[in-house]
Formats: structure tokens, sequence, C-alpha cells
């Protein structure tokens, strides 16, 4: 077995991690339009920045209420950061999926990089 480790196959992975990321970032924030689960994640990070509390008044809570079903609360706690600094918009509540992604890539990389190696 091969392993992994020279310089072409960090240069492939390179070309691949920057395709990846140049395809979930290209215009994050114009195309599709926000969904209403983008919205809604979006809406109550900016409350929970101004207020504490989410759009039901729960203060800092672990799931959300949202369009009569819970949410897990993990992602709307991963978009307060750019919610803060970018504002309120497309790309402050897409980043995070995006850059989730990228890693993701990563990530099955290593996975077949371990198989790969029998370890």
């Amino acid at each position: 077995m091969v392993p992994f480790i020279n310089s072409k196959n960090k240069l492939f992975l390179f070309l691949i991690l920057l395709l990846a990321f140049v395809l979930r970032f290209y215009r994050l924030g114009d195309y599709p339009a926000l969904n209403a689960d983008e919205a809604a994640i979006g809406y109550n990070a900016y409350s929970l920045l101004e207020t504490g509390r989410d759009e039901h008044g729960n203060s800092w809570p672990i799931h959300f209420q949202s369009f009569n079903d819970y949410k897990p609360g993990l992602y709307f706690y991963l978009v307060l950061p750019f919610v803060k600094f970018l504002g309120l918009n497309g790309w402050s509540v897409r980043i995070p999926s995006a850059f989730l992604g990228v890693a993701t890539v990563y990530l099955l990389y290593l996975f077949i990089k371990k198989l790969e190696m029998g370890d």
C-alpha cells in the first residue's frame, strides 16, 4: 500500500480542498435565497446577541423551537459570532456550514488514509 505522504499527494489534497472551498463559498450569500430555516437561525442568533433570549423568550436555550419543531442549538450558537461581526445576512448564517463542509472533505481524506494504511 502506498502512503499518502508524498508531495504530489499533498498538492492533490490542497487542490481538492481549494476546490471544495471555492465551490462552497462562491456566491454564498446570493444564491439561493435564504430559506425559512436559515432565516430563523439568523434571527434567533441575532435575538440572542441583542437580548440573551430566542424568538420565544427562552434564555440561552439548548434547543430552539421553530416552525412547530425543535432544532438542536449547536448550529445556532456557531452562527452567533458571524452574526455579531458580519451582521444579520446570508453570509453570516451560511459561513459555518460552508467551513464545516470543507472540513468534512479533509476528514474524509484522513479517514481514507487511515483505511489505506491499515491502522
